[in-house]
């Protein structure tokens, strides 16, 4: 590899490039087909008797976003794609921000040969904002990932292999940029290979020990996973996508401020609103069948949890009255 490559950037996508909602086991897409089919299902639902998913889905959209950041989370919604517009486009300021020497590596699931397709539909729309053709560098391995510290186990390996062929002669300098929401999880209380997870700022240590004291290292995860309750008392879990709170923290250490500072430095960034409007001929809301971010499997299973409140089947609501 190139002796030149200082900086790692690594993606995941759902919870990073669009919004992702949890419930119980079930991640799906806060995308614009949900949103159409929520709003749908609140209009028709008696009083109080919303379906359960519908409401979690109206009450991302109604969420404010914090940081200096105006609008609601509706401003993040993914379209057929399952991509953000707005998030894609900070993805590539990052990128921007990072340098020529720049390696990028997919560690989404996006990576894996099933999903192929939604790989070039993302490599394309980074295209569109870089106004240049782009590729990954890598990916990682396609190891199965059965918990979130699966994906750090893996994020580590590549970057041992990484420096192992990088070569005696490469500066030893090296940054760690790490775009990850872990599925929605928190990271405390979390083991990988041994050691205890129990912040964001451990992860970092584990990664930068993985690499050894060869390299001068400095690691960044932004951890794109957040939860609040709403006013009725439900908890929700999102992979909340790069909030200007998270796409500061990403830029702020690739211009090498502090590590821990959330704001995006004077000078430095693009304003929220100018990204927004530059692609503002994209519309909101598309036409499409619902889909789910993991697989076909829970594609089938919003649609059916939803439906079937529409056609009067759901037990959490009950018949409705024609």
């Amino acid at each position: 590899m190139a002796a030149s490559i200082d900086t790692l950037i690594f993606l995941d996508v759902d919870g990073v490039l669009n919004v992702g909602v949890q419930d119980g086991l079930d991640t799906f897409a806060f995308k614009s087909e949900n949103l159409q089919l929520a709003n749908k299902l609140a209009a028709e639902a008696e009083s109080g008797n919303i379906h359960p998913v519908a409401e979690l889905i109206l009450a991302v959209a109604a969420r404010k976003l914090e940081h200096g950041e105006n609008g609601t989370y509706e401003k993040l919604i993914a379209h057929d794609d399952n991509l953000s517009d707005l998030l894609v486009s900070r993805f590539v300021k990052l990128v921007q921000a990072a340098g020529s020497s720049c390696h990028l590596v997919l560690s989404s699931s996006w990576r894996r040969p099933g999903l192929t397709k939604r790989k070039q539909q993302l490599e394309t729309c980074i295209a569109k904002h870089m106004g240049t053709p782009f590729t990954f560098d890598a990916s990682t391995s396609l190891r199965d990932e059965q918990t979130p510290m699966d994906r750090l186990e893996v994020i580590g390996e590549y970057l041992v292999n990484f420096c192992k062929h990088r070569g005696s002669d490469a500066s030893p300098a090296l940054r760690i940029l790490v775009l990850e929401d872990f599925d929605n999880t928190a990271l405390c209380g979390q083991e990988c290979q041994g050691v205890c997870i129990d912040s964001p700022e451990a992860a970092e240590s584990y990664l930068a020990e993985l690499i050894g004291t060869d390299f001068d290292v400095k690691v960044k995860i932004v951890h794109t996973c957040d939860s609040f309750t709403t006013e009725q008392g439900a908890s929700i879990d999102i992979g909340c996508g790069l909030t200007m709170e998270h796409f500061g923290a990403g830029l702020n250490f690739l211009n090498g401020l502090d590590n821990r500072t959330a704001e995006p430095p004077p000078g430095n960034y693009v304003g929220d609103t100018e990204l927004y409007q530059t692609h503002a001929n994209i519309p909101l809301i598309e036409d499409s069948l619902l889909a789910p971010f993991k697989s076909d499997f829970g594609f089938l299973k919003v649609i059916a949890r939803l439906l079937s409140c529409v056609l009067g089947a759901c037990s959490s609501c009950g018949p409705h009255n024609s």
